[in-house]
């Protein structure tokens, strides 16, 4: 059996990484400070940059965050950190 391993194995460091947060909260203002506070936290408050999109429904809505990195443990404390927030629906 062969391990391939997981495709932030095939990054290069550092990187502009794209995290994708889907939520279903109304104070949008507050959810992307949110956000930005976790990457703050992680890889400093100037890295980080934000966009946001409506699904197609409008049941959602996703913020785009890219944020430079320098290391896999950045992007998995990243995650961890998104994960934790509250309304995260679904986060790529």
């Amino acid at each position: 059996m062969t391990d391939k391993g997981s495709s932030l194995d095939l990054l290069e460091f550092p990187c502009r990484y794209p995290f994708k947060v889907f939520t279903d909260r109304r104070d949008l203002t507050v959810f992307e400070q949110e956000v930005h506070s976790c990457a703050a936290a992680v890889v400093g408050p100037e890295a980080a940059e934000l966009s946001r999109r409506a699904s197609s429904r409008g049941t959602y809505i996703c913020v785009t965050m890219t944020v430079e990195v320098n290391t896999r443990s950045q992007i998995e404390a990243l995650y961890d950190s998104l994960r934790s927030l509250r309304g995260v629906c679904y986060l790529l």
